[in-house]
């Protein structure tokens, strides 16, 4: 248990009690022999000479409450020390409703509480505590005992024994037979959320301003002082302020995992591209003929600006024509085939105002005025993205894919968020193919989704996040990936236009994407063979390249094709990480990544070094090459794997030089710069070099 709680929180403390170290104000008597008192907030200390070890006992009958440190500061002991070690004589205290003990309580004496009729409740947190068996006569009211673990309650002197009712680190909770039901709803309330702060792992990282309201509650003797006011109203009401704290302590820890959570949910229904940077002709706008607009600026007005992921360079409007939608200012995107859902990325541009407000539109007949149907309601774009710059766009298509695309700009805005109609500027517009996953869940899978994101949004939005609506979230999304990975396959192209997937279903090649096996030709050469084009199901356990525009996210639905993985195919994979492997024993292994030279050209690389076998990712391909292959080297680029055009060899010794000389056989030779290379032809820079 943290620190703090021990010294603050009764039921967590381990009965250490309160107040270690505790500075009590009293008056100190003059010295009698070898005994002398102290006096401190209604309690009466006879101690021992070296003050480490003294008797307590009530100052007088009307005493209410008694909290004992475990030591007391005062100048007449020896030590400068006032150690408490027996409970000695406190009958008679009608008054008293509690007691709080520390660990240094050695004994209980007899009749220590004798006609203690107010007393409810007690705390001893010592368990070589001796107790007499009269200690507690006539204290009708008791009703909550906490006693340190392995105590052995039967033991405890009370009328009608004592029933346990929790359990915490180091202590337990026990009522007698006079308990009320509020004061046990209130122990049980009280017990829970001690045992929660104990295993909130990141407890102490809470502000200490959310913390205090909860630790406050939890003080000995706030609580205690609820406990012995038998008012069912005051417990009520204590509990309703407990869980209210409690909830508030629970939303400071749960906030960034219930942000990570409908983060997630979000990604699921739209991935945020959060961070990954434009590039150049990504995605399904590749080039500037695809784009049109019927207000572009005669000198500024450049779509090429649009899609060269420079932040230099713009597009801007002006008015100069009408448009089939009759709206002002539009940018019309031919996507170049049928897709269901796209997303739209979008970089401001500070020179001046930058869309605001945009209604989307659709069609596959361009040319028809009336063909163009609204794409969902207006939209207000949030720059929320790369350090807010960027906005992202998703466009549900409809139930029937669409080619292209408008997007109508209704207002403008800038940076001070002055909103008006008039012409706009834009650093960049790229348009990815994406998937809504949640739209392969069943209906009611989807509509509770919706409901516990919801929840969950509201809960954010007023800075709370609670245990019971982020658990919820939490388990439908892992649902919600269990009944997914059953459907297809999701294909991420954020990071590159080729990845690699190896899968146990047969699955089928989407719109704009384009599905390789490689083998080796007669020559023993390896070349790509893009042998599954859209609408192609590639078998199951078939390890296969993908290709796709850079920033693509794509679904591979499952469909059965029933037949067999083709022959001759190089690439292999895994359902779990594990070893690479092949039928051929002598084989060298490569995955897919970019090369060591320049972290620029993505190729088939060796995963470890000398070719040797590597762990691959669970759904992932790899290539395994015969050494008998004669380029069977460290790697070569995916353009060079083109039939009939290998030659992008890299030698293990040198493959972060660029001057490296190799001769046909793959053999490393030497830097082009220290030898002088003999007539003939050499690999040099990946390139076959005639040296004359």
């Amino acid at each position: 248990m943290k620190n703090i709680l021990r010294t603050l929180i009764l039921f967590s403390v381990a009965f250490f009690c309160v107040g270690v170290h505790a500075q009590l104000r009293g008056v100190h008597a003059q010295p009698r022999g070898m005994t002398d008192s102290y006096y401190a907030d209604g309690i009466h200390y006879r101690y021992w000479y070296t003050g480490e070890s003294s008797s307590v006992s009530a100052q007088n009958k009307n005493i209410e409450f008694a909290v004992i440190p475990e030591k007391i500061e005062a100048e007449g002991p020896t030590y400068g020390y006032i150690i408490p070690t027996d409970i000695s004589d406190f009958k008679n205290c009608g008054s008293l409703q509690y007691v709080v003990m520390p660990s240094t309580i050695k004994e209980i004496g007899r009749n220590a509480f004798l006609n203690c009729s107010s007393l409810s409740a007690i705390s001893i947190s010592s368990s070589a505590v001796k107790i007499a068996d009269d200690a507690f006569d006539g204290c009708g009211n008791l009703a909550v005992v906490y006693l340190p673990s392995g105590y052995d309650a039967d033991a405890f002197p009370v009328a009608g024994g004592l029933m346990l009712v929790a359990e915490s680190r180091g202590y337990d909770v026990y009522v007698t037979e006079d308990v009320s039901e509020e004061q046990l709803n209130t122990i049980v309330a009280v017990s829970e959320i001690t045992s929660n702060i104990e295993n909130m792992e990141s407890y102490e990282q809470i502000p200490e301003a959310v913390r205090q309201p909860l630790e406050k509650l939890l003080q000995t003797s706030y609580t205690f002082k609820v406990l012995s006011s038998m008012d069912d109203a005051v417990m009520q009401a204590y509990v309703e302020e407990l869980n209210a704290a409690y909830e508030d302590v629970c939303s400071a820890v749960n906030i960034p995992k219930m942000k990570a959570l409908c983060e997630k949910y979000l990604e699921a229904r739209c991935p945020q591209r959060q961070g990954v940077p434009f590039v150049a002709g990504d995605g399904l706008i590749t080039e500037a003929s695809q784009i049109t607009s019927n207000a572009k600026h005669p000198s500024l007005g450049s779509f090429e600006n649009l899609i060269d992921a420079n932040s230099n360079t713009y597009f801007r409007t002006k008015v100069s024509q009408d448009n089939s939608t009759e709206h002002l200012r539009y940018l019309q995107l031919d996507l170049k085939d049928l897709y269901s859902m796209v997303v739209v990325k979008g970089e401001k541009c500070k020179l001046g105002k930058y869309p605001e407000v945009v209604q989307v539109y659709v069609t596959n007949t361009p040319e028809d005025k009336n063909s163009w149907v609204r794409s969902g309601d207006a939209v207000t774009l949030d720059y929320a993205y790369d350090d807010g710059k960027a906005f992202l766009l998703p466009v549900t298509l409809g139930e029937d894919a669409y080619r292209y695309v408008i997007i109508d700009v209704i207002s403008v805005t800038n940076d001070k968020g002055a909103s008006s109609v008039g012409d706009f500027y834009l650093g960049e517009l790229h348009v990815y193919a994406s998937c809504d996953k949640t739209e392969l869940l069943s209906l009611s899978m989807q509509s509770d989704l919706a409901r516990a994101y919801s929840d969950a949004k509201k809960e954010l939005d007023n800075n709370k996040a609670t245990d019971a609506t982020m658990n919820k979230l939490q388990r439908l999304l892992e649902k919600m990936e269990n009944e997914l990975a059953s459907k297809g396959a999701f294909v991420d192209f954020s990071k590159s236009g080729y990845v690699t997937l190896y899968s146990d279903k047969d699955v089928k090649i989407p719109t704009g994407m384009l599905g390789a096996i490689v083998k080796c030709d007669e020559q023993k050469i390896p070349y790509i063979d893009y042998m599954y084009k859209k609408g192609s199901v590639v078998p199951a356990q078939t390890g296969i390249l993908l290709k796709s525009n850079q920033g693509n996210y794509l679904f591979m639905n499952e469909e059965a094709c029933g037949e067999e993985s083709p022959e001759g195919n190089l690439l292999h994979g895994s359902l779990e990480d594990e070893q690479t492997k092949s039928n051929d024993a002598l084989c060298k292994y490569y995955k897919l990544s970019y090369d060591l030279q320049t972290n620029s050209v993505i190729g088939f690389y060796w995963g470890a070094e000398n070719g040797g076998t590597f762990i691959n990712k669970a759904g992932k391909a790899y290539l395994a090459l015969p050494v008998s292959a004669p380029m069977s080297t460290i790697g070569f680029s995916l353009d060079d794997m083109k039939i009939g055009n290998v030659t992008s060899i890299q030698s293990a010794v040198s493959a972060r030089k660029s001057d490296a000389v190799f001769n046909l056989k793959g053999q490393y030779i030497g830097s082009r710069n220290a030898m002088k290379t003999k007539k003939g032809i050499y690999i040099i820079g990946g390139r076959k070099v005639l040296v004359r």
